[in-house]
């Protein structure tokens, strides 16, 4: 069965046009770009001690995060993520809600 359940996992098109998505994201400048700010921010706000230097480090933070998140290829993939998401979380609660159920009794409804 769980070979099954990869093989169909593979072939569903949701999955797919993920994973063309992931490799139009690898292969794009500007998003390895806003990657790049991005992980330098975050790092700089990681360093940053407590006070006025964290708060400025934590707003450039956000707003590089902002304009990652705001790439229109960044969007496209974001959405196309949360389809397949929601596919893995409706497979986990229709595979392990009778396991739950039977461990945990009605507290996990």
């Amino acid at each position: 069965m769980a070979y099954e359940l990869k093989t169909a996992l593979a072939a569903d098109i949701r999955v797919q046009n993920l994973a063309e998505f992931e490799a139009e994201l690898d292969a794009n400048q500007d998003v390895r770009a806003l990657v790049a700010v991005m992980r330098n921010k975050a790092e700089t706000y990681a360093a940053a001690s407590e006070g006025a230097g964290q708060t400025l480090a934590q707003q450039e933070l956000h707003l590089a995060k902002k304009a990652l998140d705001e790439h229109p290829l960044v969007r496209r993939y974001n959405k196309r993520y949360q389809e397949v998401r929601l596919m893995y979380e409706q497979i986990q609660t229709t595979l392990f809600t009778p396991f739950n159920l039977h461990f945990c009794g009605d507290a996990a409804r």
